[in-house]
């Protein structure tokens, strides 16, 4: 089992989504996980994680999306 945390900041070029402006801004990151051994050099993976920016918006769909968001992951471990 595994957890894990990043602060720092993040930038985002208005060209990428033309409902935001460019900025700079606070952002964190938070997950943790399991690896499931199969063998001595053989896991399996399970991850979430979690990010949240505060990126300035004027559409609350875009704020949504563009300010919270996860993601869960699955794959092989090899272990040397």
């Amino acid at each position: 089992m595994f957890v894990h945390g990043l602060v720092g900041s993040a930038h985002l070029n208005a060209s990428a989504l033309p409902e935001l402006k460019s900025d700079n801004t606070f952002a964190v990151a938070v997950g943790g996980g399991i690896d499931i051994g199969l063998s001595r050099n053989f896991a399996w993976r399970v991850a979430a994680d979690y990010y949240n920016t505060n990126y300035q918006t004027t559409n609350n769909n875009v704020n949504e999306i563009a300010n919270s968001n996860g993601r869960i992951s699955t794959g092989p471990v090899l272990r040397f």
